[in-house]
């Protein structure tokens, strides 16, 4: 009887544990998640080629030969149905870091070459700087502190990730505050230009003097059709 409560204790354990690791694993790869999305929307190359509309699948062709329309034009549909979205090109990058995290053996490099990869197959762009490699540092970082802190605390921390998600709330807060006072100042412009039709409209429609006038020397003047005389 006690070896079958042993038994039952054991598995109800196991269970439980199954269900953290289950639990820590989901929050993990969210976490993951936001860390590549943060940093992908806020990469200033990605954005600059998406704003350019650099994308290979996105480009027009310039065709002049009537005949050379008709050949290509299954090239064409083909190109038109392949499009991908400004949101896609970006959540193809993000699940492509978030699936190098998963990774056992995963390097530095690997996430360098993976988005290096993805800017030249997709825009034709070689990437010069160290932006890639930042990338894949932060995420690295990320991806070890949230292995270390569930290993060892059964939670999920992260530094690295807290100081993106302040970073990305404060540039959030900053944009919000640009298009509100854009938003204010249009609503002012709007409100002169009102302002000025208004006292157009009133001198348009300001009443002719009528009753007697008086000249400088105090005699009032009769006005006719053709003029003015004293009375």
């Amino acid at each position: 009887m006690e070896s079958t409560s042993q038994n039952q204790a054991t598995e109800n354990s196991a269970t439980t544990n199954q269900a953290t690791e289950k639990s820590l694993y989901i929050q993990g790869v969210e976490s993951l998640r936001e860390a590549a999305s943060i940093l992908v929307c806020n990469w200033t190359d990605l954005n600059y080629a998406i704003e350019q509309g650099l994308n290979n699948k996105n480009r027009k062709l310039n065709l002049e030969d009537e005949k050379e329309i008709e050949a290509l034009k299954e090239l064409v549909n083909y190109l038109k149905s392949e499009r991908k979205s400004d949101m896609a090109l970006r959540n193809e990058l993000i699940q492509n870091m978030v699936d190098l995290c998963l990774a056992q053996d995963v390097e530095l490099e690997d996430f360098e070459d993976c988005i290096l990869d993805f800017m030249e197959i997709n825009f034709s762009m070689m990437i010069e700087d160290n932006s890639a490699k930042e990338i894949g540092a932060a995420m690295m970082k990320i991806r070890r502190e949230l292995f270390t802190s569930a290993q060892n605390k059964q939670v999920l921390e992260s530094d690295e990730l807290q100081k993106l998600r302040e970073f990305n709330e404060q540039k959030n807060l900053a944009k919000k505050r640009k298009q509100e006072k854009e938003a204010q100042e249009r609503l002012e412009v709007g409100e002169d230009d009102m302002d000025e039709e208004e006292e157009t409209e009133q001198k348009e429609e300001k009443p002719k003097q009528t009753g007697p006038v008086f000249d400088d020397d105090g005699f009032e003047v009769v006005t006719t059709e053709k003029k003015g005389r004293r009375r």
